[in-house]
């Protein structure tokens, strides 16, 4: 991270030990947020409660387009999009016609931005939307075949829930934040460009292993809505 990311969070540290005195229960989004809290704060388990919460849409009825991924992120570091620029240019070479949707934002991730059109210039199947709405995110999402999800961490990740209702095939990374919310249909390392590499290449010559992926959480928005009453 930046040192002014880094900075800001302590200041978020600090403060969440500061309101922590007089703190009865935290509530959290999942069990591997909570266990990480529990551990870092030395806060007692039994007061950690997990309520995630997440706009219920009905799935938008439209075709999907062969060959297609989505990653729906800003271009924070940690959400690993180098890698994944690395992987395309790769994946192109071979299959030209396998597309990328990213949305970075040209005013808020410069360097980035002119990374994927670089890559754009050079070949790459790489559609850039920058900012899109809330409504044409789930548009982008009812007509991508698969979502691609590379980050290195999260503290919910809202984007694989929103996939996995606009039925789209989930390949993300075998880390702790994804296997908290949804069991995906495939993983890779996403630490390593040779991994997700190998996996986005299987994918698009058929050699599939016919698994679905499995949410594995409910909404509980009334549970909170209940408790704040």
């Amino acid at each position: 991270m930046p040192i002014k990311n880094r900075f800001f969070f302590w200041l978020k540290e600090q403060y969440i030990k500061l309101k922590l005195q007089n703190t009865d229960e935290v509530w959290v989004q999942t069990q591997h947020m909570a266990k990480g809290f529990e551990k870092k704060y030395s806060f007692s388990s039994n007061a950690i409660k997990v309520f995630p919460f997440f706009i219920d849409i009905e799935n938008i009825k439209a075709v999907k387009q062969e060959n297609t991924f989505c990653y729906i992120s800003k271009g924070y570091t940690h959400k690993n999009h180098k890698r994944l620029l690395s992987v395309w240019k790769r994946i192109n070479q071979i299959y030209p016609e396998a597309q990328l949707h990213v949305t970075i934002a040209k005013a808020e991730f410069f360097k980035l931005y002119c990374d994927i059109e670089k890559e754009v210039s050079m070949g790459s199947n790489i559609i850039n939307h920058q900012n899109i709405s809330f409504t044409e995110v789930q548009e982008l999402l009812s007509t991508s075949e698969y979502c691609i999800y590379p980050s290195l961490t999260e503290s919910f990740g809202l984007g694989l829930v929103e996939a996995y209702n606009a039925d789209c095939k989930i390949i993300a990374a075998n880390l702790p934040y994804t296997t908290s919310v949804l069991q995906p249909d495939y993983t890779f390392n996403p630490t390593s460009t040779d991994s997700i590499y190998r996996c986005v290449l299987e994918l698009l010559s058929g050699n599939t292993n016919n698994t679905t992926a499995k949410l594995l959480m409910r909404n509980r928005i009334n549970d909170i809505i209940s408790r704040l009453q």
